[in-house]
């Protein structure tokens, strides 16, 4: 697999949010054997349930994934009509000047968001924290490198599936 394309990751960028776990969570370990036959990056990460717990690796239903290499937890995109559905599409809003370079964006998105929030980044960061997704109340956005640590070219292409299975990258044309 190769790694994201700069668009690629704008386009994540605007769907991916990630809290950072205290290292005591990140020690609870991750699934795999320590074989994971070529996955790659697939034995680093844990499926959590919406409470923050860890998981089976064939749980089949999961609302966050831990990079335990990292210490981040991921939300997973969902086809549920809530905040987190993989068809809303944010724009970038950060309305605090210390933060947003200069750059505060366009508040409320340019379609509707199902789940009952404006779509932008601050409406949907605050909503995330709100509800305490995956037991963590510190979520933000992904810095590109972060972004383009998870899709590494060693990662197993069938580890994006396996773990989030409804990504959607989005043209910004």
């Amino acid at each position: 697999m190769r790694g994201l394309t700069l668009m690629q990751m704008v386009a994540l960028l605007v769907v991916a949010a990630v809290a950072a776990c205290g290292e005591e969570d990140v020690s609870l370990g991750s699934v795999g054997d320590g074989d994971d036959n070529g996955a790659g990056s697939a034995a680093r990460l844990s499926k959590i349930d919406g409470a923050g717990n860890l998981l089976d690796i064939s749980a089949p239903q999961w609302r966050c994934v831990l990079d335990s290499d990292t210490g981040l937890i991921w939300a997973v995109k969902r086809d549920d009509s809530t905040i987190h559905d993989k068809d809303n599409l944010f724009t970038w809003f950060d309305e605090d000047a210390n933060t947003n370079q200069g750059m505060p964006g366009a508040e409320g998105g340019f379609n509707s968001c199902v789940g009952g929030i404006q779509c932008d980044t601050h409406s949907y960061l605050a909503a995330t924290n709100s509800e305490g997704l995956c037991g963590a109340t510190n979520w933000r956005l992904p810095t590109a490198a972060e972004l383009q640590q998870l899709s590494q070219q060693e990662v197993n292409p069938t580890t994006q599936t396996q773990f989030f299975p409804v990504i959607r990258l989005a043209s910004l044309d």
